[in-house]
């Protein structure tokens, strides 16, 4: 069953790395090869083609009753295993899954809330979730392939006591550990928020395509605000950048 589709960016305070995932999203919705990938998800699960236009009232069981695809070799993978494949080659491990998820089912990557560059665990509950798990289901690989880098903070350290070991430590300590990890050629963090902002506005632009011009310029400025677009740029990012399987 579908509930009414509801308006998925969550209101929230970002911090700079979410801000810096959001640039980083956005511009992969722009990118033909992760375009094509996705695609082929959906055809493998007979989704539909534009992602569903409705949220599925029970994801989780969804997903858990789609088949397993088999190839022509008859090799068998389920949805689950082809969206982390996805994820993996995009340098998006284990804390974004959710985002391509997102992106694979609705044609939206911010159906959840955008995970973080930066995240809080409890290294008790860590050891006792891995000591609960079945030989070989190794919990510490899914975290250090996101998180190969971490801070070990004392239940008595203030906030001023963190931040200043951070300000102290980044350049000669933190920021080395970090070039170690970093794959050549990975975008993330790099993507301009203008970038971004141009991308959400142009995808607003194509999925409202068959609106009249003027009535999508009006649209666009309602909810976008700035300049008043011209018809004859509407239409040039009709035909540039709207995805062809919508036209």
């Amino acid at each position: 069953m579908m509930a009414t589709k509801k308006d998925r960016r969550q209101k929230a305070v970002a911090t700079n790395a979410q801000v810096k995932m959001f640039a980083y999203l956005c511009s992969l919705a722009r990118d033909r090869e992760f375009l094509n990938e996705v695609s082929e998800i959906r055809k493998k699960f007979s989704l539909p083609s534009n992602g569903f236009e409705e949220d599925i009232k029970d994801e989780f069981a969804f997903i858990e009753a789609l088949p397993v695809y088999t190839d022509e070799r008859g090799n068998e993978t389920d949805f689950q295993k082809e969206v982390y494949d996805l994820a993996s080659r995009l340098y998006l491990s284990v804390p974004w899954l959710n985002a391509v998820t997102s992106y694979v089912l609705y044609d939206d990557f911010f159906a959840t809330k955008t995970p973080p560059f930066i995240q809080m665990m409890a290294l008790d509950e860590i050891i006792d979730e891995q000591a609960e798990r079945e030989e070989g289901d190794d919990v510490w690989s899914s975290i250090t392939d996101a998180f190969p880098i971490a801070l070990f903070i004392s239940p008595y350290a203030t906030g001023r006591d963190i931040i200043d070991y951070v300000k102290k430590r980044y350049k000669q300590e933190i920021e080395p550990a970090q070039s170690k990890h970093r794959e050549e050629g990975v975008r993330i963090g790099r993507v301009r928020r203008r970038n971004a902002d141009v991308a959400e506005r142009d995808e607003f632009i194509c999925k409202h395509k068959d609106l009249s011009a003027s009535k999508l310029a009006h649209l666009v400025h309602e909810k976008y605000g700035g300049k008043l677009l011209g018809y004859t740029y509407i239409s040039k990012i009709i035909a540039k950048k709207c995805k062809r399987e919508n036209k």
